[in-house]
């Protein structure tokens, strides 16, 4: 489009940590997305392209001692191109 000038984007982002015992850490960050963008050409609306509206990563870390281990996973929800 030529003329995209109205973009709405709002959004939330959560991080937390916590400790269950000694040496345990679970992180959880999260974010929501929701952005629209007017095709005041051809008077429609629709979503940024490469634009996930959720993404998750949570992350299991143990240490014991001087070591440290850690699991990572990650969520990333669909974003497209056409």
């Amino acid at each position: 489009t030529r003329r995209s000038s109205d973009l709405f984007r709002s959004g939330l982002e959560l991080r937390a940590e916590w400790q269950p015992i000694k040496g345990l850490l679970l992180r959880n960050n999260s974010a929501l997305n929701y952005s629209q963008i007017i095709d005041e050409d051809n008077n429609q609306q629709f979503a940024p392209i490469l634009t996930p509206w959720l993404i998750i990563s949570q992350e299991v870390l143990y240490q014991i001692q001087d070591w440290q281990f850690s699991i990572l996973a990650r969520y990333q929800g669909s974003s497209y191109i056409d």
